[in-house]
């Protein structure tokens, strides 16, 4: 393991395409999706043979969104960010299209896109009778010169009360 990649645990942290598929994550991340389900078994239950994918992973009926606490205010919050960050990739917009026709989402997004994107959000999940508040921090990566295309994300959790850390720590 990288030192850099240590920095961050044992809180998770990801690091994605603007098409939300996953180009790293680390033990944190690992550990916590573990603890909801196999890892392995999610991004295939949500995913199949593609690549990882945050966006389906967490919005699929069968990945995390049973978990959301609020999910009608994550997933609205959660897609707008998304769309702001890659509304001109054409493998986002295949991926945008066919998660607008599942039947636990066409519900929560209405498609109007909200001009305040913040680089701080929580999201709250409930696991075994337990709420999980995160503090989630987002950042965009990129070289000036490259900006349009080569943008990565890195997304940061970050516990928000003390029954988060301890199942972070415990995970």
């Amino acid at each position: 393991m990288l030192v850099r990649e240590r920095l961050q645990e044992p809180y998770p942290g990801i690091l994605v395409d603007r098409a939300q598929n996953l180009i790293a994550m680390n033990q944190g991340f690992a550990r916590l999706i573990a603890h909801w389900a196999d890892g392995d078994a999610l991004w295939q239950r949500t995913c199949g043979d593609d690549r990882p994918n945050l966006l389906r992973a967490s919005l699929h009926p069968k990945g995390l969104f049973p978990f959301m606490a609020e999910p009608e205010k994550l997933v609205p919050n959660y897609l707008n960010r998304v769309i702001a960050q890659g509304f001109d990739d054409p493998d986002l917009c295949r991926l945008l299209d066919a998660i607008y026709e599942w039947p636990n989402i066409a519900p929560l997004f209405t498609g109007s896109l909200s001009t305040d994107m913040p680089i701080q959000t929580e999201e709250r999940y409930c696991l075994d009778r337990t709420e999980l508040r995160f503090d989630c921090l987002s950042a965009a990566i990129a070289a000036p010169s490259a900006w349009h295309r080569s943008t990565l994300f890195l997304e940061l959790f970050y516990p928000a009360d003390d029954t988060t850390e301890d199942v972070v720590r415990r995970a």
